[in-house]
């Protein structure tokens, strides 16, 4: 298994990396790609079972991404996400065949973990 950090600020790559090398992970176990998240998806070759999404809370990232969602071919098989977001906006609504599969809120963050039903 492998892990894949798309990150668009330059400050947050270097620190990804300095975490990673700090942990002694290697590149065959994560890798770090300095992109757009909706850039990389679109091109992405890669299959993946879990997307964390923490976008910046100021945008609309996350109604973005599930407009496009169906749109990115290395989700076919993808079964969860999770998402962070600020309590001031409501999440959005989501594309069949995803559901909320668990939701919470800590301090001014609320979390979900998102699940793609098998059975559409």
């Amino acid at each position: 298994s492998q892990v894949v950090f798309v990150e668009r600020n330059k400050n947050s790559i270097t620190q990804l990396k300095n975490n990673l090398k700090n942990l002694k992970i290697s590149e065959k176990q994560a890798q770090v790609f300095h992109a757009d998240s909706f850039d990389y998806l679109k091109r992405s070759q890669d299959i993946f079972d879990l997307i964390f999404l923490d976008p910046p809370f100021s945008g609309n990232l996350i109604c973005d991404f599930f407009n496009q969602i169906n749109n990115f071919n290395c989700l076919n098989y993808l079964k969860w996400i999770y998402l962070e977001q600020t309590v001031k906006k409501n999440w959005p609504v989501l594309p069949e065949p995803w559901y909320w599969y668990r939701q919470k809120v800590a301090g001014q963050v609320k979390f979900s973990l998102l699940c793609k039903r098998t059975d559409v």
